[in-house]
């Protein structure tokens, strides 16, 4: 495995790109995590069986760059002993504005695609039925539909999907139609929801085929889709398609593991309440629960960088490459962010190590990437500021317990927390904590600054007006 013994090789090493299932770069960081929940989740897998009519239903939470996709990927390649896992990470057009049915359309897309491709032959009738079906839902002439599709035949595509190429490419069309416009986007969803019931039997038909394939063709029946990306979805294309429909995508005879967003799970939304199997994949833990560094947690980090670069030729000391590690919040990405903002300072300043300002510059960079994903400032930094001295979720700005400003409330909860500005664990009692690299924000720094001389000055006032009070001769 290449490990970067100079700042010249440290782009390479620390790429932010989610790792393969057998990449040497990889290091487990559970004991950092100080969390057992991927582990929970492997077993949950495992005690799911599809030729008993148990589905697995498992929905896995985390921040971004927490390394979700690095152990989706890795969790597909362990269960190769007894499942057949297919990794389907959603494309960003039905990220923008997803619904039950958009999900639907595209997972059978890919499922019929990777079964073309692996050469896994499924039945002709029931890929006919589904094709049919959804033709006929979707588009008011078929035929039209179909001939032009056949006049782009012989395309290398075709030759490549073969049987499967005209159910391909009405799933395509119906993915256009469904990203156009949110005209077309509407009209499209209309008429599959009127046919919602249908549209999920016959889905369930074509996922029933496709284990049956795989018994056919002596591979693990209990086939798995390990649905990423979904955590990057709107907060209300989210609730959509793990709220309002959580019964369609558990009525899936498909075993089934999909990202979801961090705010998701978190109080008072509890996306547990709709999925039994909900996990969460923490960030490493810096603080532990007095604020206290959190050592193991650090350590994992430290860990981390050591299995990408020769830290004693890479850093000027163990207490820079330290800083760094506390700057993330815990969050991997973040760390390679800071590690390649180091390199590229030290080397523009023609240094051999990454020194304590070349470390400065990384922080100050990664300050100003929150900075402006906190704008307007006036709105957020006084909810962050409350979060910053209480440690608790108080996400509602003047107190508005209004309907409109509880909806307002956990809007801009959501934002922060799918952001990475807010941290925090999904505990019974969650507490919360602000990311490092915000509290360096220097706009941010002042406005503190000047909550705590307002608060300070009122307490200073109510004690006086509280001593005026007590004096002798006044009732």
């Amino acid at each position: 495995m290449k490990v970067a013994k100079q700042l010249s090789e440290i782009s390479s090493c620390f790429d932010r790109a989610p790792l393969a299932p057998d990449d040497e770069k990889y290091h487990d960081l559970t004991a950092a995590r100080g969390s057992d929940e991927l582990q929970q989740l492997r077993l949950q897998i495992r005690d799911s069986d599809a030729a008993a009519g148990r589905f697995a239903k498992i929905v896995l939470c985390g921040y971004r760059g927490s390394g979700k996709t690095t152990e989706l990927r890795r969790l597909g390649h362990e269960l190769g002993d007894r499942f057949t896992p297919l990794y389907f990470p959603i494309s960003n057009h039905v990220l923008r504005d997803c619904d039950i049915l958009d999900l639907l359309v595209w997972l059978v897309e890919n499922l019929i695609r990777q079964y073309s491709i692996e050469r896994w032959p499924l039945d002709s009738n029931v890929v006919i039925a589904f094709t049919d079906w959804i033709s006929r839902r979707s588009f008011d002439d078929v035929e039209v539909v179909k001939e032009e599709i056949r006049s782009e035949s012989g395309t290398d595509l075709q030759a490549e999907y073969g049987f499967y190429w005209t159910t391909i490419q009405i799933l395509n069309r119906i993915k256009s139609k469904m990203a156009a416009s949110s005209t077309h986007r509407q009209n499209m969803r209309e008429r599959l929801h009127s046919y919602t019931e249908e549209f999920v039997y016959h889905v369930n038909l074509l996922l029933d085929d496709a284990r049956a394939t795989l018994t056919r063709i002596d591979r693990k029946p209990d086939l798995v889709i390990l649905q990423d990306n979904l955590d990057h979805m709107s907060h209300a294309a989210a609730r959509r398609i793990f709220f309002d429909s959580a019964d369609i995508l558990k009525s899936l005879r498909v075993h089934h593991v999909a990202t979801a967003p961090m705010a998701l799970n978190v109080p008072p939304l509890h996306i547990s309440n709709h999925f039994e199997h909900t996990f969460t994949l923490p960030l490493a833990n810096l603080r532990d629960s007095t604020g206290k560094e959190g050592k193991a947690g650090v350590k994992g980090l430290l860990e981390l960088i050591g299995k990408r670069a020769d830290v004693k030729k890479t850093f000027e000391s163990t207490s820079v490459l330290q800083d760094l590690a506390t700057m993330s919040g815990g969050n991997p990405r973040d760390l390679m962010s800071l590690v390649n903002y180091a390199q590229r300072a030290a080397r523009i300043s023609g240094k051999r190590k990454i020194d304590r300002s070349s470390a400065d510059v990384a922080m100050k960079r990664l300050s100003a990437y929150y900075e402006k994903l906190l704008i307007p400032h006036e709105v957020f930094y006084p909810l962050i500021f409350r979060i910053d001295q209480t440690k608790r979720g108080e996400f509602l700005a003047n107190q508005d317990v209004s309907p409109d400003g509880v909806i307002a409330a956990r809007n801009f909860a959501s934002e922060l927390l799918d952001s990475g500005a807010i941290l925090t664990d999904t505990s019974e009692c969650a507490s919360y904590d602000v990311h490092p690299a915000v509290r360096e924000i220097d706009d941010y720094k002042e406005f503190c600054a000047e909550q705590l001389r307002k608060e300070k000055t009122k307490k200073n006032a109510s004690n006086a007006k509280v001593s005026t009070s007590k004096k002798p001769g006044r009732k």
